[in-house]
């Protein structure tokens, strides 16, 4: 099988890690192999990609920030109700970005002068160090404090098949038309989680 390499996307990010995207393709239609179905099908692809990130976008933008919250009191004062501070929440200075990485691999197949299209594809996206809130004890009368404490696995499907053609003479003209169809399915599963009272068994 003729395969191509691409690296289209190397670059540093602000933690020292490194996204990257590496695609390889394949094209049966080419090998010796498929010489007795090469009537039947325009095109046969066979897909493998896997790329990492760093994630930014977590749960805000200033968590490593203590700040006060005001809220209202169950108790009248000079015949009003009043507000008062809350306990600061606890700064998160110990977090970095969550790592994604996405293992795809795919398959493209056109049949009948390209009319009939189909693309197939399957998963493997794995987040690591996912940013969550640290367990602490009740008694401590605060919140915040998160960190990367959580890794999640997710697995999917993606399948669409289209037909594409036309209708020759529509009121003295041709009718070019479109039909297709989507399927897809997923699940995730935590793979680690900070579980220190083990309520999570």
């Amino acid at each position: 099988m003729d395969v191509m390499m691409v690296l289209p996307n190397i670059k540093a990010v602000h933690n020292g890690d490194f996204s990257l995207l590496c695609l390889l393709v394949g094209d049966c239609r080419k090998k010796s192999f498929f010489e007795p179905a090469r009537n039947l099908f325009d095109n046969v692809k066979l897909r493998a990609s896997i790329g990492t990130l760093g994630n930014q976008v977590t749960n805000g933008n200033f968590d490593y920030l203590g700040y006060l919250d005001n809220e209202t009191l169950s108790y009248v004062m000079g015949g009003k109700v009043i507000s008062g501070l809350k306990a600061p929440t606890l700064a998160s200075t110990n977090i970095t970005w969550e790592k994604v990485t996405t293992t795809n691999f795919g398959l493209d197949i056109a049949m009948l002068n390209n009319r009939l299209n189909a693309s197939f594809d399957y998963y493997i996206r794995n987040t690591n160090d996912m940013v969550i809130s640290k367990t602490y004890p009740a008694v401590l009368g605060s919140s915040g404090g998160k960190e990367n404490l959580a890794n999640m696995r997710t697995n999917g499907w993606e399948l669409s098949v289209s037909w594409n053609d036309k209708i020759n003479n529509v009121g003295g003209s041709p009718l070019m038309y479109s039909i297709g169809v989507g399927l897809a399915d997923s699940y995730s599963t935590i793979t680690k989680f900070d579980n220190p009272e083990g309520a999570f068994e």
